[in-house]
Protein backbone atom coordinates (compact mmCIF):
# COMPACT_ATOMS: atom_id res chain seq x y z
CA UNK A 1 0.00 0.00 0.00
CA UNK A 2 1.39 3.44 -0.62
CA UNK A 3 -0.29 7.19 0.45
CA UNK A 4 0.99 9.97 -0.92
CA UNK A 5 -0.05 13.36 -0.23
CA UNK A 6 0.52 16.76 -2.93
CA UNK A 7 -0.33 20.13 -2.42
CA UNK A 8 -1.49 23.21 -4.41
CA UNK A 9 -3.32 26.58 -4.07
CA UNK A 10 -6.31 27.30 -6.25
CA UNK A 11 -9.27 29.45 -6.18
CA UNK A 12 -12.85 28.66 -7.36
CA UNK A 13 -16.66 29.34 -6.57
CA UNK A 14 -19.21 26.80 -5.84
CA UNK A 15 -22.84 27.54 -7.86
CA UNK A 16 -25.66 26.32 -5.39
CA UNK A 17 -28.32 27.47 -7.94
CA UNK A 18 -29.31 28.97 -11.34
CA UNK A 19 -29.18 32.28 -9.07
CA UNK A 20 -27.27 31.67 -5.85
CA UNK A 21 -23.09 31.11 -5.84
CA UNK A 22 -20.00 31.34 -3.44
CA UNK A 23 -18.05 34.78 -4.12
CA UNK A 24 -14.38 33.98 -5.66
CA UNK A 25 -12.12 32.83 -3.17
CA UNK A 26 -9.12 30.13 -2.53
CA UNK A 27 -7.95 27.34 -0.44
CA UNK A 28 -4.72 25.31 0.10
CA UNK A 29 -5.73 21.94 -1.53
CA UNK A 30 -4.29 18.42 -0.81
CA UNK A 31 -4.22 15.63 -2.90
CA UNK A 32 -3.95 12.30 -1.82
CA UNK A 33 -3.84 9.10 -3.17
CA UNK A 34 -3.94 5.32 -1.69
CA UNK A 35 -2.63 2.89 -3.57
CA UNK A 36 -3.00 -1.00 -3.32
CA UNK A 37 -0.69 -3.44 -5.31
CA UNK A 38 0.45 -7.16 -5.03
CA UNK A 39 3.90 -7.12 -3.76
CA UNK A 40 6.10 -9.00 -6.24
CA UNK A 41 8.97 -11.05 -5.98
CA UNK A 42 11.22 -8.49 -4.62
CA UNK A 43 9.00 -7.68 -2.21
CA UNK A 44 7.94 -4.37 -3.92
CA UNK A 45 4.29 -3.03 -5.06
CA UNK A 46 5.36 -0.78 -7.19
CA UNK A 47 7.45 2.29 -7.35
CA UNK A 48 5.69 4.75 -5.62
CA UNK A 49 7.99 8.10 -7.08
CA UNK A 50 5.61 6.72 -9.98
CA UNK A 51 2.67 7.56 -8.11
CA UNK A 52 4.18 10.77 -6.48
CA UNK A 53 5.40 12.34 -10.33
CA UNK A 54 1.55 11.86 -11.30
CA UNK A 55 -0.06 13.81 -8.73
CA UNK A 56 2.46 16.53 -9.00
CA UNK A 57 1.95 16.78 -12.65
CA UNK A 58 -1.61 17.41 -11.81
CA UNK A 59 -1.47 19.58 -9.01
CA UNK A 60 1.03 21.57 -10.97
CA UNK A 61 -1.94 22.12 -13.65
CA UNK A 62 -4.50 23.09 -11.34
CA UNK A 63 -1.32 25.12 -9.03
CA UNK A 64 -2.42 29.17 -8.79
CA UNK A 65 -5.62 29.19 -11.22
CA UNK A 66 -9.12 29.64 -10.97
CA UNK A 67 -10.59 26.76 -11.49
CA UNK A 68 -13.91 26.94 -13.76
CA UNK A 69 -16.80 24.01 -14.03
CA UNK A 70 -17.54 23.76 -17.90
CA UNK A 71 -20.41 21.36 -17.27
CA UNK A 72 -22.46 23.72 -14.69
CA UNK A 73 -26.03 24.02 -16.65
CA UNK A 74 -26.18 27.55 -14.61
CA UNK A 75 -22.21 28.88 -16.26
CA UNK A 76 -21.95 30.16 -19.89
CA UNK A 77 -18.16 30.27 -20.52
CA UNK A 78 -17.61 31.79 -23.63
CA UNK A 79 -14.18 31.85 -25.16
CA UNK A 80 -12.62 35.18 -26.35
CA UNK A 81 -9.90 36.80 -27.76
CA UNK A 82 -8.92 38.39 -24.26
CA UNK A 83 -10.07 35.18 -22.02
CA UNK A 84 -12.60 33.11 -20.60
CA UNK A 85 -16.14 35.65 -20.45
CA UNK A 86 -17.98 34.01 -17.45
CA UNK A 87 -21.76 34.32 -17.01
CA UNK A 88 -23.38 33.04 -14.24
CA UNK A 89 -27.26 34.90 -13.82
CA UNK A 90 -26.41 38.92 -14.00
CA UNK A 91 -22.97 38.39 -13.20
CA UNK A 92 -20.50 38.92 -15.80
CA UNK A 93 -17.04 37.73 -14.93
CA UNK A 94 -13.44 37.52 -17.21
CA UNK A 95 -10.73 35.79 -16.41
CA UNK A 96 -7.17 35.94 -18.40
CA UNK A 97 -6.57 32.47 -19.96
CA UNK A 98 -2.79 32.26 -17.90
CA UNK A 99 -4.59 32.43 -14.79
CA UNK A 100 -8.15 30.26 -15.33
CA UNK A 101 -8.45 26.52 -16.39
CA UNK A 102 -11.56 24.84 -17.57
CA UNK A 103 -12.10 21.49 -15.67
CA UNK A 104 -14.51 18.59 -17.28
CA UNK A 105 -16.57 18.97 -14.01
CA UNK A 106 -20.35 19.92 -13.06
CA UNK A 107 -19.23 21.97 -9.75
CA UNK A 108 -15.63 22.70 -8.41
CA UNK A 109 -16.05 21.17 -4.91
CA UNK A 110 -13.17 18.44 -3.10
CA UNK A 111 -16.19 15.52 -4.72
CA UNK A 112 -15.43 16.82 -8.13
CA UNK A 113 -11.77 17.20 -8.02
CA UNK A 114 -11.26 14.08 -6.43
CA UNK A 115 -13.27 12.13 -9.61
CA UNK A 116 -11.45 14.21 -11.68
CA UNK A 117 -7.64 13.45 -10.49
CA UNK A 118 -8.65 9.89 -10.36
CA UNK A 119 -9.82 9.89 -14.09
CA UNK A 120 -6.40 12.12 -14.96
CA UNK A 121 -4.74 9.23 -13.42
CA UNK A 122 -6.39 6.14 -14.94
CA UNK A 123 -5.88 7.75 -18.16
CA UNK A 124 -2.71 9.37 -18.52
CA UNK A 125 -0.46 7.67 -15.99
CA UNK A 126 1.55 5.16 -17.94
CA UNK A 127 2.14 3.17 -14.60
CA UNK A 128 -1.21 2.74 -14.32
CA UNK A 129 -1.63 -0.95 -16.29
CA UNK A 130 2.02 -1.77 -15.49
CA UNK A 131 1.39 -3.23 -11.44
CA UNK A 132 -1.17 -5.37 -10.71
CA UNK A 133 -3.21 -2.73 -8.89
CA UNK A 134 -6.30 -3.72 -6.88
CA UNK A 135 -7.50 -0.43 -5.29
CA UNK A 136 -7.10 3.33 -5.97
CA UNK A 137 -8.59 5.99 -3.54
CA UNK A 138 -8.03 9.77 -4.89
CA UNK A 139 -8.88 12.33 -1.63
CA UNK A 140 -8.84 15.96 -2.01
CA UNK A 141 -9.01 18.29 0.63
CA UNK A 142 -9.73 22.07 1.06
CA UNK A 143 -9.37 22.33 4.76
CA UNK A 144 -9.25 20.18 7.41
CA UNK A 145 -12.04 17.85 7.86
CA UNK A 146 -13.54 19.08 4.06
CA UNK A 147 -11.96 16.41 1.84
CA UNK A 148 -14.09 14.16 -0.95
CA UNK A 149 -12.95 10.85 -2.55
CA UNK A 150 -13.13 8.64 -5.09
CA UNK A 151 -12.16 5.27 -5.82
CA UNK A 152 -11.04 2.56 -8.08
CA UNK A 153 -11.42 -1.42 -7.23
CA UNK A 154 -10.15 -3.59 -9.99
CA UNK A 155 -13.12 -6.69 -10.15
Amino acid sequence: MFDAAISFSAAHFTIFSATERENLHGHNYTIAAVVESAVDCNGLCMDYRLIEASLQVIADQLNQRTLIPRNNPHLLIEHEECGYRLTFATEVMVFLPRDALILPVINVTVEELSHYVLNRLRDEAHWWNDFPIHFVEVRVASSPGREGSSTYLRE
